[in-house]
């Protein structure tokens, strides 16, 4: 059903196979996509090296990634040729939307933080020079070039794993695979209530989670051997260390890192926890562009806090950019950050990051230090649910 959904924009399907799977996969892949490889699987920490060599066995002239938990909204078929005809971007960000079972039975998408702000890089030219998906768990891939983050009336990307799975499958995935990370993902009912999420509205999002959800808990029940094959012993396995030899790449820094804080409205009153929506206006004042995906490092916006011992927390939550930004160029940013958990009197130092390069900071630029006062009352400025107004991220 997933390859069937996808054929709808799709010229070819590529799937690869997790080559000691042993529940007849390879066959049912082989039944609906174009190609199939069998990879080798990680016997100790996960990692996404299949990635990266597995675009480049595309041939079309897009990639568009898929999870095999992830669907795509019916408006992305309509919007899929205007979005590829384009001569100037390389990559699209789409908003993913982390979809729950509500109180009244139907379906919603989660609004808080983190689930309400992740967006995720999955089209993008299929040009071997321009894309790098780096080794690691949950890395994302990242494109020379300009790229966009879509509005959702373009294209959404439905993610449906916090639904297919109950709890307890949940809690073992975390622990066991992750080894406790990413666990405010995915273990979301302490933080979830009522107003957390919205309603899906795309017939055909929930007519393909409804199905696949049922097929799902029928094989779990079912101990049907005939649905079980071992898989091909005539094809080879692709083994982890070749597909990590092509995920291997040089990575390259600026040479002046730069940054000029024209304009914000940071409030110098939150409350402890809360999550807030800034709007910054920057400009590139380093001497090469700040590339949203760049297989050089990906250019953020972030923040660090520093209390009023001098003790700092680093690593804020990342703010895309909407549109690679030249030198010289200014941009109009909307940002995010959290305010921490303790109340008292604060330092907030808003930075720029090349990812897995450095801060900005730290390479002599300027960054902006704001005096922010954090309280545990609701008595101060109000701590809204920020994170769900995704709209404000406007695309170019």
């Amino acid at each position: 059903m997933w390859a069937s959904s996808a054929r709808e924009y799709a010229h070819e399907i590529v799937i690869a196979v997790d080559a000691s799977s042993d529940d007849g996969t390879d066959e049912i892949a082989r039944r609906v996509a174009d190609r199939v490889f069998l990879v080798e699987h990680p016997t100790t920490t996960p990692t996404d090296a299949t990635a990266d060599w597995l675009f480049r066995q595309a041939t079309c002239e897009w990639v568009l990634q898929l999870d095999d938990d992830e669907v795509m909204g019916s408006e992305f078929a309509a919007n899929v040729s205007r979005l590829l005809a384009s001569a100037e971007l390389t990559h699209y960000y789409f908003k993913r939307r982390w979809v729950v079972r509500q109180d009244d039975g139907g379906l919603g998408w989660l609004t808080d933080y983190p689930w309400g702000y992740d967006p995720c890089l999955r089209l993008f030219r299929n040009i071997g020079s321009l894309f790098w998906h780096p080794l690691g768990m949950h890395t994302q891939t990242s494109v020379l070039g300009a790229g966009s983050l879509l509005d959702s009336t373009a294209g959404t990307l439905y993610h449906l794993d916090l639904l297919w799975r109950t709890r307890e499958q949940r809690e073992r995935k975390v622990w066991e695979r992750y080894g406790g990370a990413c666990k405010e993902y995915y273990l979301f009912e302490e933080c979830f209530g009522a107003e957390s999420a919205v309603p899906v509205d795309d017939p055909e999002v929930i007519k393909f989670a409804e199905m696949t959800l049922a097929m799902r808990r029928a094989a779990t029940l079912s101990s049907s051997q005939e649905l079980r094959a071992s898989t091909s012993g005539s094809i080879p396995p692709v083994s982890l260390d070749e597909m990590a030899a092509v995920a291997q790449r040089r990575t390259p820094n600026l040479t002046r890192y730069g940054v000029e804080f024209l304009s914000d409205d940071t409030p110098s009153l939150m409350q402890k926890g809360g999550a807030y929506i800034v709007h910054l206006t920057v400009r590139n004042a380093s001497d090469g562009a700040w590339d949203t995906g760049s297989a050089r490092g990906p250019v953020h916006i972030s923040y660090h806090w520093w209390s009023s011992n001098g003790e700092a927390t680093y690593d804020g939550v990342r703010s895309w950019l909407p549109q690679m930004v030249a030198p010289d160029e200014t941009v109009a940013i909307t940002a995010h950050v959290l305010a921490p958990s303790r109340p008292g009197k604060y330092v907030l130092e808003w930075d720029v990051v090349q990812e897995n390069i450095c801060w900005f900071g730290q390479r002599g630029a300027s960054t902006l230090r704001l005096d922010i006062e954090v309280t545990d009352s609701k008595d101060g400025s109000p701590a809204p649910s920020v994170f769900a107004s995704l709209d404000e991220i406007r695309p170019q």
